[in-house]
């Protein structure tokens, strides 16, 4: 829910500021195309809404699945409009977008798991090559080479992070349940006790308090009696404790 509603609050300024100060300074044609982007990115936007949304109601593959989606439509989107609508192939700014499709792979080791990392990855490299082989020069293709091992690279990473977290989290539930389990046993044990306990102590009471009040009209004997069934319960509960 953090990085859905980060990611499409920075994403509603961006548009806001893309339509405010630059479409309309743009040519014709890509004035055009500019507006059908805003339009465009205002549907990415709506996404990470919708991602926010299912991640409050616990819906977390949902919400998963929307973030990723909308973040690397967003960054596609990005790299396509600067490359091939305002012409900008091969600069330094289109390069820095490259790099920044390794970002998308990191958020799916972030927020998914190995299988969207890897999905994630193979989809950059398919954008990468496609923008790479269509509308840049040949003297750039060891870049694109390299772009796509630095895009495995990012995803090897994010691949290890998932796996370290997952482990860590396994580990945690398995403390948690064990740290459960443990409280179940004191808290039987207690109650044991105190069952077992309980009978012994009240009966060494009983015949305690009973003498106590009747000494002076009862005969030896029944004195003695008392007397040895009040010790025969004690030892009982001295074995109960020692045991």
């Amino acid at each position: 829910s953090v990085v859905a509603r980060a990611f499409g609050a920075m994403l509603l300024l961006f548009v806001l500021v893309f339509s405010s100060f630059f479409v309309w300074r743009l040519p014709g044609e890509q004035e055009s195309a500019a507006w059908v982007s805003v339009l465009f990115l205002l549907g990415c936007i709506g996404l990470f809404g919708f991602a926010y949304r299912a991640a409050t109601k616990k819906q977390m593959a949902v919400a998963t699945a929307s973030t990723l989606l909308a973040t690397d439509v967003t960054i596609i989107w990005f790299l396509f409009f600067w490359s091939v609508i305002l012409g900008h192939q091969g600069d330094t700014i289109t390069l820095l977008q490259f790099v920044s499709l390794s970002l998308a792979i990191m958020l799916a080791g972030a927020v998914g798991n190995r299988g969207l990392v890897i999905l994630t990855t193979v989809l950059m490299n398919g954008v990468t090559l496609t923008l790479g082989l269509a509308y840049f020069s040949a003297n750039l293709g060891l870049l694109f080479v390299i772009g796509i091992l630095q895009q495995w690279t990012a995803a090897t990473l994010a691949i290890v992070i998932v796996s370290s977290y997952q482990q860590t989290l396994r580990e945690v539930s398995l403390a948690y349940v064990q740290t459960r389990q443990l409280e179940e046993l004191k808290e039987r044990f207690i109650t044991n006790v105190n069952h077992e306990l309980r009978t012994p102590v009240m009966t060494v009471l009983g015949y305690l308090d009973y003498l106590q009040r009747a000494w002076q009209t009862l005969s030896p004997d029944a004195l003695a009696r008392g007397f040895e069934k009040a010790h025969t319960v004690g030892a009982h509960l001295l074995r109960l404790i020692e045991g």
